[in-house]
């Protein structure tokens, strides 16, 4: 796992996960999808300068999901169940896991929850 929150070009931050069954790619958010190829190379705007870019939409349905759940609603907008105890337990062992490999610059199994 890498970020970067203070890139020159923007709020570099992408995740990529590949193992034998496949892989999942997430790029970095831009103002726009558009990629120009010409003879001069590929060009591709940067990615938005700040996280609050970046993450402004996410922001503004988190806030919309706190008023439907405060209605009685749905607190949530995906299909399937609402995210529980244990993806939150999970997320905690992973970075857990993360810094502990940092530290020691090995490899260090996430615990089964």
């Amino acid at each position: 796992i890498e970020n970067s929150r203070r890139a020159v070009y923007g709020y570099d931050q992408r995740a990529e996960v590949f193992g034998s069954g496949g892989s999942a790619l997430c790029g970095n958010d831009r103002p726009s999808s558009v990629v120009i190829s010409d003879t001069e190379g590929t060009r591709t705007e940067k990615p938005h300068h700040f996280f609050l870019e970046r993450y402004a939409e996410s922001f503004a349905e988190e806030m919309r999901c706190f008023a439907a759940g405060i209605r009685g609603a749905s607190p949530t907008s995906h299909d399937g169940p609402a995210p529980g105890a244990r993806a939150a337990l999970n997320s905690i062992l992973i970075a857990q896991a993360a810094g502990e490999s940092r530290k020691t610059g090995r490899r260090v199994d996430v615990p089964q929850s």
